[in-house]
């Protein structure tokens, strides 16, 4: 259902009756009824049933569009879990609410994977399904999964959960290796600076393979 120039047109013709000003100039290349033309309004009589109408089926019409739209965006969601999740979505003081379940955003300035970590828990039971999940991508990826009628033991859920733990623990190798670096550097102990570097590159490069596995899953949600 579409709303055509011309009833615009009438629908702001017809709200200057009502607000008691002159109608506006209509569009280049719009038509004008004839009897219309020959019968001008008065403005101080106002609306006349025949406006009042007019305006009513606009309305209607306008209204009628509107309800289309929003059908189409509830029909489009249970479709595609993008638009479902940010329907679903909304922020609050902890953290996150997707749907069923709660994400919290939590932090730790001693916590060596990372100071900030995620807690998942449904939010009608109060059950937890992970905590201490390191990666944002990891903890959202999970929750639609779980909207979208899966189980915690689901298969792709598992690798989400085992690459996270991967990512923190292939960081927290890397982070040691960079101290080992920095004492070595000290100590002038050139053979071990050049080991723990490559170890360092080493244990960060697989824990860049883990958090794109984890996207790789996402993208496929």
């Amino acid at each position: 259902m579409t709303v055509t120039p011309q009833e615009v047109y009438e629908m702001a013709r017809l709200r200057a009756i009502l607000n008691g000003d002159p109608p506006p100039a209509p569009l280049p290349g719009m038509s004008i009824n004839l009897s219309e033309a020959q019968d001008p309004i008065v403005l101080e009589r106002g609306p006349t049933k025949r406006d009042i109408s007019a305006m009513t089926d606009l309305l209607s019409k306008l209204n009628n569009i509107t309800d289309d739209v929003t059908d189409s965006l509830v029909t489009e969601s249970v479709r595609n879990t993008e638009i479902q999740t940010a329907i679903t979505t909304s922020v609050n003081s902890s953290g996150i609410k997707v749907g069923q379940y709660q994400i919290d955003r939590c932090e730790d300035p001693n916590r060596v994977a990372g100071k900030q970590y995620y807690n998942i828990y449904h939010i009608r039971s109060g059950d937890i399904i992970a905590e201490q999940v390191t990666l944002y991508e990891t903890a959202l990826s999970v929750v639609k999964l779980l909207n979208s009628g899966h189980f915690v033991n689901n298969p792709k859920i598992s690798r989400l959960f085992e690459y996270d733990n991967g990512y923190a623990n292939h960081k927290i190798d890397a982070l040691g290796y960079k101290r080992k670096v920095r004492t070595a550097e000290k100590k002038n102990l050139f053979e071990k600076i050049d080991l723990y570097e490559a170890r360092f590159q080493a244990s960060m490069q697989r824990a860049m393979e883990c958090k794109q596995n984890i996207r790789s899953i996402a993208e496929n949600i």
